[in-house]
């Protein structure tokens, strides 16, 4: 038999459907019932029937809420209920993973302005595939790089928003090449190289200044410093919740009709069952949507001081002269017209639908006037995970699809992403998921463009390991799997010194005199026979000692 609202299978047996906790109005029990054979003539043994009667309820009560807690939920909980619980949960996924991101950035520019060490390695690596591929595809390729196997650069280096030092060790094929001293300040940068002068050319900061945007120009510790500024103006990630929180609330609560049903999900031949919850909402009550949020945003002090903020921030940033106040009253215009014409807005109806199974959100679908715009399809079933995930904008659509396998919170598998016929085919060694969820990184995976032809042979391999004072980058280019190229960054947190400028003469790089004293003070002959010993051709050195003489 079948249920009469979802039309899911009903043994006779099942008081209630566990796919959507209808009541079965020809349910029968099975078996002998704890009241056959009840004697009435004697009332001693009314009793042990009650106590048979209570042991009998308890290991039914146990039984469903060990046993099949879910069904029972979903027999006592409302559509609407199942449906906000379910959208607030992924709502507060999203919210948690970009908060952990936004306070590990708050941190990292905290610790700028308290003091901050860093130290570590910078390394290229060419395999001998890797030589003979540059030297045919660079643009202006050089007849023989044979000689060249590895650069590295050991840094140690100590920031503050006012000025930073740092030390260097070039090494060249796994030998000493030089070493620089360097310090910076918003006045000037200091550069020495020990081993071949004791004296310390100088520039004007200033003057190495970069473009920011498309606008002013800043010398690095400007730039630090408004970074530093614009991430404490974000929310944290408390304040981001609770700030988001609001305008969820706000579209939860205008959430009327929802329809439940007994479905199943299916991507990439992982199938799992799953209760169906479905929201249509109208045109009318999308406009009621959009009105409450516009009110809750127009009267949300929190937002305000956000918006401010960052307004602020952005405004130095771009040195386009608009402050905080000047962004939130353009925010505070643009909201009161939206509300102002909002009856007028033409809607679309909406279908928003979400896939249960046990806890966890395995597929969700956004329809608008019978056209899918997105579909989401992630289930699990015995550590096995298929994705399918369709994005539409009416013309293309951009699709993810692959299969893999949980364990441990960790994914393992291969996935393409698709988009107006090109493929991105992706492998998946390693992601850890609950590492994510707190702000970290340990990934390690492989790209290739699979339907360029041009580059069909070649892929990228990406590691990159994050914790609370390490973390490291690994990028290799191959070929048909062989490597041609490894570029790796190794970065430590370390004990912080404050910075100093630099002991020695100071000359100025942009005086010719100055200049020319330093040039005398150089030791050529060290510096080319360092190169020599690393293995650079005597040609390319033989050109360098005539151009420093």
């Amino acid at each position: 038999m079948n249920c009469k609202k979802c039309n899911a299978h009903l043994e006779p047996d099942e008081m209630f459907c566990a796919n959507c906790g209808e009541k079965n109005p020809d349910y029968k029990p099975a078996g002998e019932s704890a009241f056959d054979g009840y004697d009435e003539g004697t009332k001693k043994k009314k009793k042990p029937v009650a106590l048979t009667v209570g042991v009998l309820a308890a290991v039914a009560v146990a039984g469903a809420v060990f046993a099949g807690a879910g069904v029972v939920k979903s027999i006592f909980t409302s559509p609407k209920d199942q449906f906000k619980a379910a959208i607030q949960k992924e709502s507060d996924s999203v919210i948690g993973y970009v908060g952990k991101s936004i306070d590990r950035m708050k941190e990292r520019y905290k610790s700028y302005k308290d003091g901050y060490n860093t130290n570590g390695i910078m390394s290229l690596e060419l395999s001998d595939k890797g030589k003979d591929f540059l030297t045919s595809e660079l643009p202006y390729s050089m007849d023989d790089i044979n000689w060249f196997d590895s650069a590295q650069i050991e840094y140690n280096g100590n920031i503050t928003l006012d000025d930073m030092d740092i030390e260097l060790n070039m090494k060249l094929n796994k030998k000493n090449l030089f070493k620089i001293d360097a310090y910076m300040s918003d006045k000037n940068m200091q550069v020495k190289l020990p081993e071949f002068s004791d004296n310390v050319l100088t520039f004007d900061t200033n003057k190495l200044s970069g473009n920011i945007g498309h606008m002013g120009r800043f010398n690095a510790f400007e730039t630090l410093g408004m970074n530093a500024m614009f991430a404490e103006a974000l929310p944290d990630s408390a304040k981001l919740k609770k700030i988001t929180d609001k305008y969820t609330k706000i579209f939860l609560e205008n959430i009327d009709n929802v329809e439940r049903s007994s479905d199943s999900v299916e991507a990439q031949d992982v199938r799992v069952k799953a209760t169906k919850l479905t929201a249509h909402i109208s045109e009318d009550k999308l406009k009621d949507i959009k009105k409450d949020i516009l009110n809750k945003a127009l009267d949300d002090d929190e937002l305000k001081e956000v918006i401010i903020n960052c307004g602020d921030a952005y405004g130095k940033l771009s040195d386009n002269g608009i402050s905080g106040k000047d962004a939130y009253d353009e925010f505070k215009s643009i909201a009161e017209l939206e509300r102002e014409y909002a009856d007028s807005e033409q809607f679309n109806d909406l279908e928003c639908s979400v896939w249960v199974s046990g806890k966890k959100v395995v597929a969700k679908e956004l329809v608008v006037d019978n056209q899918t715009i997105m579909e989401y399809k992630t289930p699990v079933n015995n550590s096995k995970l298929g994705v399918e995930i369709n994005i539409s904008d009416g013309y293309n659509t951009a699709s993810l699809t692959g299969r893999g396998k949980i364990k441990n919170s960790v994914l393992i598998g291969d996935f393409d992403i698709t988009y107006s016929g090109q493929t991105l085919s992706i492998g998946v060694n390693r992601i850890d998921f609950k590492k994510l969820k707190n702000g970290y990184m340990d990934m390690d995976f492989d790209v290739a463009a699979v339907t360029y032809s041009d580059i069909a042979d070649y892929s990228v391999g990406v590691i990159i390991q994050e914790d609370t004072n390490k973390n490291s980058v690994i990028l290799s280019l191959m070929k048909d799997d062989d490597s041609l190229l490894r570029f790796a960054i190794d970065d430590a947190t370390g004990k912080f010194k404050k910075p100093n400028e630099l002991d020695g003469k100071k000359l100025d790089f942009a005086e010719d005199t100055d200049l020319q004293e330093y040039g005398q003070s150089f030791d050529k002959d060290k510096l080319t026979d360092r190169l020599r010993q690393a293995g650079v051709p005597s040609e390319y050195v033989d050109e360098l000692e005539d151009e420093i003489k």
